[in-house]
C-alpha cells in the first residue's frame, strides 16, 4: 500500500480590515507582510505539490495540519479548490495545524470546506485496507504557536486502538514530539505543552508504528519508543514553500511503502527546479537534512 504524507502547504489570501481586528491575525499579517512571511511560500509551489501528490498514485493520503496562513474564510475557499483534485480521487485524511485553528479550536469554516475528511471529535481512527489512521488533535487557540493534547483524547484513543486490527497503523498529530536531534521538542512558545505527557502515553501502547507530524518546516527523522520498541517519527518537511536556492529552502513531500504490515521504504522528493519538477531525494531519504 503506498501512503503519501504532506504537511504545512499554508495557502495564503490577503485579510480584511475586520480580520485584523482580532490580535492573533494581527499578529500573523504583521509576520506576513513587514516580516517577510508572506514570500516564503507560493501558489505555484503549492500547485506543484498537489501535482506531486496525485503523481505518486497513492493509495491513501495524509495532511498533518497547516492548510492555511490564519485561517481566513477565503484561505480556506482557496484550500479546498487547490486540493480538490487530491479528495476527489484518493481516500484523505486531514489534521488541523496551529494555523488552522488561528482564532478557534476546530474552524467552523474548515468544518463546512473538509468536514468529510478532517478528524472527528479530536480523535479518530479508521482502517484503510492493511492500514490505520490514529489521529490526535493538538491545537488550540493561543497568542503563541504552542498547542496541548487533552488527557481525555489519549484515554479515548487508547479505547479506539483496543478494537483497530490493521496490521500497520500511523498515529499522526500536527506538532512534533522530539527535535531532529531526538530531545523533546522545543521551544516552549512552538511546541506540545504536555509533550511528556504524550510520551509516556506512547510508552504504553503497542499497536502504533509510525508517528506523521508536520508544523516543523525542515523535514526530519527520529525514533520514538513505544512498549513494542521503537517506531520512526516523520516529518517529510514543509510543502508549501517557494524555492529558494540561495537559502536552500525547498518544499516536500513523502511516500511510504507498506506491505503486510511492514514499512518497506520511505521516500522523500524535493521540489528544486519548476521545470524539472519533483526528484526523489538522492541516498536514503532525509540524507540531505534540507
Amino acid at each position: 500500500m503506498r501512503v503519501v504524507h504532506f504537511t504545512d502547504i499554508h495557502f495564503q489570501q490577503d485579510p480584511k480590515f475586520g480580520d485584523l481586528l482580532h490580535l492573533k491575525r494581527l499578529m500573523g499579517s504583521t509576520n506576513l507582510y513587514l516580516l517577510g512571511r508572506k514570500s516564503k511560500f507560493s501558489l505555484e509551489a503549492q500547485r506543484a505539490a498537489v501535482q506531486q501528490v496525485l503523481n505518486l498514485k497513492p493509495d491513501l493520503v495524509i495532511l498533518t495540519g497547516d492548510l492555511t496562513a490564519q485561517a481566513l474564510d477565503s484561505e480556506f475557499a482557496l484550500a479546498k479548490r487547490e486540493l480538490s483534485p487530491i479528495l476527489e480521487q484518493v481516500p484523505t485524511v486531514i489534521q488541523a495545524g496551529n494555523h488552522d485553528t488561528y482564532i478557534q479550536p476546530f474552524p467552523k469554516n474548515m468544518r463546512d470546506a473538509f468536514g468529510d475528511w478532517l478528524v472527528k471529535d479530536g480523535t479518530d481512527y479508521q482502517e484503510f485496507g492493511d492500514v490505520g489512521v490514529l489521529t490526535v488533535e493538538s491545537c488550540r487557540p493561543t497568542l503563541l504557536s504552542n498547542g496541548y493534547v487533552r488527557p481525555e483524547s489519549l484515554t479515548q484513543a487508547t479505547q479506539l486502538l483496543e478494537t483497530a486490527t490493521a496490521p500497520f497503523i500511523f498515529f499522526c498529530m500536527h506538532y512534533p514530539l522530539l527535535n531532529r536531534r531526538g530531545e523533546l521538542y522545543g521551544p516552549s512558545t512552538r511546541n506540545i505543552a504536555n509533550t511528556q505527557e504524550v510520551l509516556d502515553w506512547l510508552k504504553q501502547q503497542k499497536k502504533l508504528s509510525a508517528f506523521l507530524h508536520g508544523h516543523e518546516h525542515h523535514g526530519y527523522t527520529t525514533p520514538l519508543q513505544t512498549s513494542a520498541g521503537e517506531i520512526p517519527s516523520i516529518n517529510p518537511g514543509v510543502s508549501g514553500y517557494a524555492i529558494d536556492l540561495k537559502k536552500q529552502r525547498f518544499p516536500h513531500v513523502a511516500c511510504y511503502e507498506i506491505e503486510q504490515g511492514v514499512l518497506n521504504r520511505i521516500q522523500r522528493y524535493c521540489l528544486q527546479d519548476m521545470d524539472t519538477g519533483y526528484q526523489a531525494e538522492p541516498g536514503e531519504a532525509f540524507s540531505t537534512r534540507l
